[in-house]
């Protein structure tokens, strides 16, 4: 990158960065209230009566045996594994099973993905019971992309061929970063020989697809440190690469954990920005495509297909090209999204189990998404997974007028964005440009009409958009 646009981007995020949501979905969790089962209940019957598309689905396993001191994730740490392991997975296959009787007919899916805390933390018997419960209730879509987040500390041989024989088709390994120093900081120190090994076993095991999830802003990083990251992971050539900002809130609810990072060596936000423009240009000149605001791939690759085809979509997992029309979400604090609702469970083990022994759908938080949540939410996905917004096919979709009535104070708000060369408008459409797409999160909190009205909260609960 030339020096002329590395100063103007500097600029550019000197007015723009501030705290923001990464729109996973639209209301963001922020959002939620108490929400009770019946109302999950109900979304089920009308989602299941609705249509007969393939589903999507999330599995949360939270165990760790150490909590990594960056970690954001509903995470608990135990080395007693004997002691949580066992009962925890004969609720998650009971959970399975409740959802699976008020589905009635056995469904498919089109994604399942199991995330955490580390859902390798299960032995391969304990991690066999929960892929068979799936397998019983459900079917899985041809196309359908089955995939898993490994960490490659505590990934075993017998784990890998287990999900050989269940067909997973990718697996998400957390790197975070090379640099030895860098893990020190953030309680997370693993060898590059044991991330290759695991890497390797995958495919040789058949899952083809892998992805790297990489931090930046991390203490003890620079420039220089996350360029020789860069360089490591590519040697591996993953299909394709996260790069997510460090998001430090260590007085936040659940990230206590993150009072143990040492805040001196935290990068600046002029230091955490070059990092980041250094290492999109790195994969960038790798061959990599650039999708939505954090992830590349290859250009083969699914994600990168449908991102030039326009049909890239983005749910609490993420990036997806598999998406179903509604995501189911088991075990505890998972989200999912059933016909105009999002539903969680409850967030302490405790309860999510008792709700479950009790025979109950283990919801506790959650929201309804109203008429205007739903064509913000269609606004600000076009944002996020196209960086473009088709006003006459909103108008269409939605039935309103005009989309420039409808959101004639988002567009005012938009104009500093707009003179700055962030986005480009016309009559028929709202685009990023190349140097917009780096703030599509400022752009799409336009449209958030939610957080403008708690505006001043979102210091507390963001990380920053860039």
């Amino acid at each position: 990158m030339d020096e002329l646009r590395s100063q103007r981007l500097r600029a550019l995020a000197q007015k723009y960065v501030r705290p923001g949501p990464r729109y996973t979905s639209y209301p963001t969790a922020a959002e939620f209230g108490p929400l009770p089962a019946s109302e999950y209940e109900a979304r089920l019957t009308r989602a299941r009566q609705a249509h007969a598309e393939a589903w999507s689905a999330y599995i949360h396993v939270p165990f760790c045996a150490e909590r990594c001191w960056f970690c954001a994730c509903s995470v608990i740490a135990t080395s007693e594994r004997a002691r949580v392991e066992a009962p925890y997975v004969d609720h998650l296959v009971r959970e399975i099973e409740l959802v699976g009787e008020r589905l009635g007919a056995r469904r498919q899916l089109a994604q399942l993905h199991l995330g955490g805390g580390t859902p390798t933390y299960l032995a391969p018997d304990q991690l066999e019971r929960v892929l068979a419960a799936v397998s019983r209730v459900f079917e899985r879509a041809p196309a359908g992309e089955w995939s898993i987040e490994l960490d490659a500390r505590a990934t075993t041989d017998a784990q890998l061929e287990l999900l050989s024989e269940y067909r997973f088709s990718r697996v998400s390994v957390g790197v975070q970063d090379l640099d030895h120093a860098v893990q020190v900081e953030i309680g997370r120190v693993q060898s590059l020989a044991r991330i290759v090994g695991v890497i390797r076993r995958c495919r040789a095991l058949g899952v083809a697809g892998v992805n790297l999830d990489l931090i930046y802003g991390l203490p003890a990083q620079t420039r220089a440190s996350m360029a020789r990251t860069i360089t490591g992971v590519l040697e591996l050539l993953p299909d394709r690469l996260a790069l997510y900002g460090y998001a430090h809130l260590p007085m936040s609810p659940g990230r206590g954990n993150q009072r143990s990072i040492n805040e001196a060596l935290l990068p600046s936000p002029s230091e955490r920005l070059d990092m980041f423009l250094a290492a999109r240009e790195q994969l960038l000149a790798a061959g990599y495509q650039a999708i939505g605001m954090d992830h590349f791939a290859l250009p083969e690759d699914p994600l990168a297909r449908a991102a030039r085809a326009g049909t890239l979509r983005r749910n609490f997992m993420g990036y997806t090209v598999s998406a179903g029309t509604d995501l189911l979400g088991f075990g505890v604090t998972a989200i999912g999204e059933i016909a105009g609702a999002i539903v969680q469970n409850h967030g302490k083990l405790s309860r999510w189990s008792a709700a479950i022994d009790a025979g109950e759908l283990p919801t506790a938080r959650g929201l309804v998404r109203t008429a205007d949540d739903d064509l913000r939410a269609a606004v600000i996905a076009d944002l996020m997974c196209h960086h473009r917004v088709d006003k006459r096919a909103i108008e269409a979709r939605f039935g309103i007028a005009s989309f420039d009535q409808a959101f004639a104070v988002e567009l005012d708000e938009l104009q500093d964005a707009v003179f700055d060369g962030i986005v480009r408008e016309d009559e028929g459409s709202l685009a990023l440009t190349e140097d917009g797409e780096l703030f599509v999160r400022n752009v799409a909190m336009s449209f958030d009409a939610r957080l403008r009205a708690k505006q001043s909260a979102a210091a507390s609960r963001f990380s920053a958009t860039v």
